[in-house]
C-alpha cells in the first residue's frame, strides 16, 4: 500500500477492551443507517458532529470484526479517535490489529493525482491495498461484511477549486464498488458552497452518491419540525427561482438597451462626422472668397468693408475650429483615431506651444513660465506627437481663457510622483476656478469650462473632452483639480518612452 497507517492514538484508559459492546446499534445517533448504502455523501457544518457521526458509523463494524478505514484530515481523524474512545473503544488496539485504519487525506491523494486529475490505474492499486483482499467480490466471499470507509480527499479537492477532480474521484469510487465491498461515506463541508454559482457543482456531487444526508441542522430536527423546514426551504427555493427568471428578464431587457444605446451612440457619430464634413467644404469656401474679397480680385475695397471681411473672416474660422471639434469627437467616440506612438521629449513639445500662444496670452496681459529640468533625461514620453501638441493646446488656451488680466499660467512637467513609469505635464492658471460639485463634469462633450462662475466664453465645450480621450487613447490620462477664486491645474500624464532614463 502506498500510504502508510497514522499512530494509533494512545489510550488512556487500559482497562478498556478492544471492543465492548456500545448501544449504538446498527444506525448512527441521528437516525441514518449509513452502512446500508454502499456510497453516501454527508455534508456537515460542525466538526464536532462529523466526529460524532462517524464514530456511530464506524462503532457498530468494528464491534461486528469489519474494517473501518478513516482517510481524514489530521484534525478529524484526531476527533474520530477520540469520539470512539468515548464510546469505550481500544483505538490502539483497533490500530494495530488493522481493524482500525487512519490515514492522511492529503497524503493518500498525492499518490494517485497526476495532473490535477486522479489516475485510475494509481487509484485502484492504492485502494487494493488499502480496503483488503477479504473485501474483493469472488467465489468464498460472499458472507464477507464490507469495508466501512469515511473519506475527505474530495472535499479537499472541491476547496481547491478543483470540481472536475472531485467528480472524477467520485467515479472511481463508484467503479470501485464494482470490485470491493465497501460502504463509503464521502463528507463535504457545506459552506464551500455558499457561492450563489455552486447550485451547478452540489448537484453533481450529490448525483454521485446513492444516498444524500444533510447537514446537523436538519439531521437533528425532530419529523415535525424537519417537514415545516423543508417546506419553509421550498418556497425559499420558489422565490429564488422567480427572482432569478426576473432578473434574466431584466438582463435581457438590458443588453437590449446597452445595444440600442450603442446603436444610437454609433449614429451620432456617423451623423457628426458626415455634417462635419459637409459642413466644412461650405465654410472653407467662404473663407476663400472673403479673402478674394479683401485682395480687391472684384474691385476696391474700402476700409468698412475690409473690417466687415475681417469680421467674416474670424467667424468663418471660429466655425471651423468648432466643426473640427465635432469631427474629432466624432472620431474619438467611434475609435476612429489612429495613433503613431513614438519617443517625444517633453521640453521642446511644451515650449513650442507655449511660442504659439504667447502672442495671446500678451494680448490679455497674462505671463507664461514654463517650469521644467532640461537636462532630466527621462522627460520623454510614448506618444504621438501630433495629439500630445493637440492636447497641450488645448489645455494651455482653456487657461489663458479663462484667466483674468495681469494672471499667470504655469506649465510644469516631471516625472510623475505616484508612478515612476509616467511623466506628468501641469497646466496651471489663476483664474476664477471651477465649483468642486462640477469638477467631474468638465470632461464630458458640450460643458463649458469654468461653469457659472466664468463669463460665456468661445467654443461649444469639446475640448477637453477630446483631450481627454486623446491622452487615454495614448495610454496616459487627463484629469483636474481646482478652488474656487485660486484657479485650476489640468494634469496630463503619459506613458515615459522605454529608452528614457
Amino acid at each position: 500500500m502506498s500510504a502508510s497507517v497514522h499512530q494509533a492514538i494512545p489510550e488512556p484508559a487500559t482497562s478498556r477492551a478492544a471492543a465492548p459492546a456500545p448501544s449504538t446499534g446498527r444506525r448512527t445517533s441521528h437516525g441514518r443507517d449509513l452502512t446500508a448504502h454502499a456510497h453516501s455523501v454527508q455534508f456537515y457544518e460542525d466538526d464536532a458532529f462529523l466526529a460524532e457521526t462517524i464514530a456511530d458509523f464506524f462503532a457498530t463494524g468494528l464491534m461486528s470484526g469489519q474494517r473501518a478505514v478513516a482517510i481524514a484530515t489530521p484534525q478529524h481523524r484526531t476527533a474520530i479517535a477520540d469520539a470512539l474512545h468515548d464510546k469505550g473503544f481500544d483505538v490502539e488496539r483497533a490500530c494495530t490489529n488493522g481493524h482500525l485504519v487512519l490515514l492522511d487525506a492529503e497524503e493518500l491523494l498525492a499518490t494517485f493525482m497526476v495532473g490535477g486529475v486522479p489516475d485510475a490505474t494509481r487509484f485502484r492499486a492504492t485502494l487494493d491495498g488499502l480496503l483488503g483482499s477479504h473485501a474483493r467480490f469472488g467465489e468464498g466471499h460472499g458472507a464477507r461484511l464490507p469495508v466501512l470507509a469515511f473519506g475527505e480527499m474530495v472535499d479537499l479537492l472541491w476547496r481547491g477549486d478543483n470540481l472536475a477532480g472531485a467528480i472524477r474521484l467520485e467515479e472511481l469510487w463508484n467503479e470501485l464498488a464494482d470490485v470491493y465491498r465497501f460502504s463509503l461515506v464521502c463528507a463535504y463541508r457545506l459552506n464551500g458552497f455558499e457561492r450563489d454559482t455552486d447550485d451547478a457543482p452540489l448537484r453533481a456531487v450529490c448525483n454521485q452518491h446513492a444516498h444524500v444526508v444533510p447537514t446537523e441542522r436538519y439531521v437533528r430536527m425532530e419529523d415535525d419540525a424537519r417537514l415545516r423546514e423543508i417546506a419553509l426551504l421550498q418556497q425559499r427555493a420558489l422565490a429564488l427561482e422567480s427572482e432569478l427568471e426576473r432578473r434574466h428578464e431584466l438582463e435581457g431587457s438590458l443588453r437590449d438597451a446597452l445595444r440600442a444605446a450603442h446603436a444610437a451612440n454609433r449614429s451620432k457619430s456617423e451623423f457628426l462626422a458626415v455634417m462635419s464634413h459637409e459642413l466644412r467644404t461650405p465654410l472653407n469656401a467662404i473663407g476663400g472668397h472673403a479673402q478674394l474679397l479683401e485682395m480687391g480680385l472684384h474691385g476696391p475695397v474700402n476700409d468698412a468693408q475690409r473690417e466687415a471681411l475681417a469680421r467674416v473672416q474670424r467667424s468663418q474660422r471660429h466655425l471651423l475650429a468648432m466643426v473640427n471639434d465635432l469631427l474629432n469627437l466624432g472620431r474619438c467616440e467611434s475609435g476612429q483615431i489612429q495613433y503613431h506612438m513614438e519617443p517625444v521629449a517633453v521640453a521642446p513639445a511644451v515650449e513650442e506651444v507655449v511660442s504659439l500662444l504667447s502672442p495671446l496670452a500678451a494680448a490679455n496681459g497674462l505671463e507664461c513660465v514654463v517650469r521644467h529640468d532640461s537636462h532630466d533625461a527621462s522627460l520623454w514620453v510614448q506618444a504621438d506627437p501630433e495629439k500630445l501638441s493637440q492636447i497641450l493646446l488645448n489645455l494651455v488656451g482653456n487657461a489663458i481663457k479663462f484667466s483674468p488680466n495681469g494672471g499667470q499660467i504655469t506649465i510644469e512637467a516631471e516625472r510623475c510622483l505616484r508612478d515612476g513609469s509616467l511623466v506628468e505635464i501641469r497646466v496651471h492658471d489663476t483664474g476664477v476656478g471651477i465649483p468642486i460639485s462640477k469638477l467631474s463634469s468638465i470632461f464630458e462633450p458640450f460643458v463649458q469650462l469654468g461653469g457659472s462662475a466664468s463669463p460665456q466664453r468661445d467654443g461649444v465645450g469639446l475640448g477637453l473632452s477630446i483631450s481627454r480621450a486623446l491622452a487615454r487613447g495614448m495610454g496616459g490620462d487627463l484629469s483636474a483639480t481646482s478652488e474656487l477664486g485660486a484657479g485650476s491645474t489640468l494634469s496630463l500624464t503619459l506613458p515615459m518612452a522605454p529608452n528614457a532614463a
